[in-house]
């Protein structure tokens, strides 16, 4: 083999080799302890008094977010949260309001859009139709606001006027 054309081929084969180590992993490969790691790192700000508002493109509220502080972590994105609250109001449809003690927002590692995980007395109210109140409690809530999806692998109580349901993990579309 010519010796100057395995010289351009092996330097072609350390660039590429090289430059793919450098290349910026992709957020959906980030794993939990990416994201634990992410938050040994310092904050680069925080708020107090939070009110995140997302909209339709219609310019109307999709759901608005709160928070009694938040940290921001630069690294994967993620910003800890002190008593959050998530809330839907459709016209034509049921208000949603859930609460915890904290949580945690960052980019879905699937979708991109906003995943909010709920922990410690987390509390989903829906105000219903002629005063009617349906109520979810847990420990734990991962919730993709803009699909408005909520889902938990822990014990779940939902209460409705004269209905009690008990069981462990939940699926649910908060229409």
């Amino acid at each position: 083999m010519n010796k100057p054309l395995l010289f351009t081929a092996l330097i072609l084969l350390a660039f590429l080799f090289f430059g793919m180590i450098g290349l910026p992993k992709d957020p959906s490969e980030q794993t939990e302890a990416e994201a634990q790691n992410a938050l040994q790192t310092d904050f680069d700000y925080y708020l107090s008094g939070m009110v995140l508002d997302s909209f339709k493109p219609d310019g109307s509220l999709n759901y608005r977010i709160t928070a009694d502080r938040v940290t921001h972590f630069p690294d994967g994105d993620i910003s800890v949260l002190s008593l959050p609250g998530l809330s839907w109001q459709e016209a034509a449809g049921p208000a949603w309001q859930i609460t915890a003690q904290s949580g945690v927002l960052r980019p879905d590692m699937i979708s991109g859009l906003d995943s909010l995980l709920l922990e410690n007395d987390v509390s989903a109210i829906q105000s219903g139709q002629n005063g009617k109140v349906l109520t979810i409690n847990t420990d734990n809530l991962m919730v993709l606001p803009d699909a408005r999806e909520a889902n938990t692998q822990a014990g779940v109580l939902i209460q409705r006027a004269n209905m009690r349901v008990t069981g462990t993990g939940m699926n649910a579309w908060l229409a």
